[in-house]
């Protein structure tokens, strides 16, 4: 049986597994997250009239920036954590549906969209670096997740084919929902980049929504995943230690 020239030169080089081409999964998903932050420029260019502001582009440089170094990372550490991602077949709870589907519209359509319609050409540099905090910081809390749950579905689920476990190393030994705490800090940093009253508003929309699903994926991995009771009493706090 003859061997593609391509699998023949990874063999020969000795490339590490990650880089199989049997990855196809985790990089459709790698290209997938580029490709988000790439129509969030466009779309916040079409409600700017394509009219980019310093703060503007310093926001979109660093989502690109920080979502290609996860993605590397990634890649490197822990490549099936992207792969999961792409699981489509897993079925949830119908409220999840809603909630992730409205979450989705806002946080990768909606607010650029606003952001775009409500640009403005003056802006303070002292909320620009504030911002830059929660933004690194939440890419580096969900790469950390990511790394360590190789049980991380978009959706709420449990997968039983592949044994599914609670656990309870990395940030979960720290809060329950580390990808909803990464999530939220997220979305705090976009007012503090774009600087409008809507783009505000929707932040704090998508943070509800987030509180939302949170305490929705508690109730039902409460219910179906084996050992996540005792793991509520052991990790008591949700999202942010000593608060919820």
């Amino acid at each position: 049986m003859k061997i593609p020239l391509i699998n023949y030169a990874l063999l020969s080089l000795d490339v590490p597994w990650y880089l199989d081409l049997g990855m196809t999964k985790a990089f459709h998903q790698s290209a997938k997250i580029i490709l988000q932050r790439i129509a969030g420029i466009l779309l916040f260019g079409l409600g700017s009239g394509f009219h980019y502001e310093p703060n503007h582009l310093l926001f979109f440089g660093l989502s690109i920036l920080t979502g290609a170094g996860s993605i590397i990372y990634l890649l490197i550490r822990n490549p099936r954590a992207l792969s999961s991602r792409e699981e489509k077949t897993l079925s949830s709870p119908r409220s999840d549906t809603v909630v992730l589907s409205l979450y989705y519209l806002l946080q990768f359509i909606g607010i650029f969209l606003v952001a775009g319609l409500e640009a403005k050409t003056s802006y303070r540099s002292s909320f620009l670096l504030i911002g830059i905090f929660p933004s690194l910081i939440s890419a580096c809390i969900a790469t950390w997740a990511l790394v360590s749950n190789p049980f991380l579905y978009p959706r709420i689920t449990v997968h039983q084919e592949v044994e599914h476990q609670v656990i309870s190393q990395g940030p979960y030994a720290l809060v329950r929902h580390p990808t909803y705490a990464a999530a939220i800090l997220n979305s705090l940093s976009f007012p503090l980049f774009f600087q409008t009253l809507f783009v505000l508003l929707t932040s704090i929309v998508i943070c509800i929504i987030l509180i939302i699903r949170t305490h929705l994926e508690d109730v039902y991995l409460s219910n179906h995943l084996e050992g996540y009771c005792e793991y509520q009493k052991k990790v008591r706090y949700r999202i942010l230690m000593g608060v919820w």
